[in-house]
């Protein structure tokens, strides 16, 4: 029997019968022959996850857990953490009062004032916004816009023993050993309800040789051009940190392409 025929299902029944076949005669087999392996059943990549009492559902990955199983979350939040003790990440799904801006500059409104709340307001930089297509928010009406902004902040204010550090950003080809978090932005406008919808995966760098290799990722943006963190951070390096933002971004997606308001009633009434 080649290896072909035992990944087979059928391949699996044959195994079992010749080995029960075995087992029962009372001649000892040449060589000894084990049971098969039960292969455990392998998690999803994502859950279908009812947010907001069950008003939204999208499709989180499975390894994040609500965080309100421990701490305390404001009604208009959802806070999702990573289990995975690999990496340091949340997702953040807000339901806030839309911002005057247009829709092109709503999305750095936001992130604008994401930095503020992290005292990180002299060290944030927007990489790219790019629009959504229909066919990306495929669940939500036709009347609503959404956008994907890549940037980054450096947020001292969770290390406090950095702090008063003479170089907190990076200087021609120097980077500094504060840590900076990648942010994954995305917006959803509903404009009749006068509410933005803001969800937030940030991405922590804190590894010198992860921030290096963070510094060689461009982002794309929607003419086409490279305004990513090649320019921002202007090194070479390895690959790690650039597919840690191409995950999170694939798990942006998966959110916004399954993103479904259950009960419009959430927002006051339409």
């Amino acid at each position: 029997m080649d290896g072909t025929d035992i990944k087979t299902g059928a391949g699996h029944r044959i195994l079992e019968l010749h080995y029960s076949a075995m087992s029962a005669s009372n001649d000892q087999p040449r060589h000894s022959l084990s049971p098969p392996r039960q292969r455990m059943p392998r998690m999803p990549a994502v859950t279908n996850t009812k947010l907001f009492g069950g008003a939204v559902t999208a499709d989180i990955p499975s390894l994040f857990i609500d965080a309100s199983q421990f701490r305390q979350v404001p009604d208009n939040q959802e806070v999702l953490l990573d289990t995975s003790g690999k990496e340091d990440r949340s997702i953040i799904i807000e339901i806030l009062e839309r911002v005057p801006e247009n829709d092109n500059n709503a999305a750095k409104a936001h992130f604008d004032a994401l930095a503020h709340d992290n005292e990180a307001e002299d060290n944030a930089q927007v990489l790219s916004v790019v629009p959504c297509s229909t066919e990306e928010i495929p669940h939500l009406p036709n009347n609503v816009s959404a956008y994907i902004l890549t940037g980054t902040q450096q947020v001292v204010k969770f290390y406090p023993r950095r702090r008063g550090s003479e170089d907190l950003v990076s200087t021609g080809h120097a980077l500094s050993p504060a840590p900076f978090v990648v942010i994954l932005l995305a917006l959803i406008r509903l404009p009749q309800q006068e509410t933005d919808i803001v969800i937030s995966m940030n991405i922590d760098f804190i590894d010198m040789d992860d921030m290096l290799s963070v510094a060689c990722l461009g982002v794309p943006s929607e003419t086409g051009t490279d305004t990513g963190l090649t320019s921002a951070f202007p090194l070479s390096g390895g690959t790690g940190g650039a597919t840690r933002i191409e995950k999170a971004r694939r798990e942006l997606k998966a959110i916004l392409s399954s993103f479904v308001i259950q009960d419009w009633g959430l927002f006051g009434g339409q």
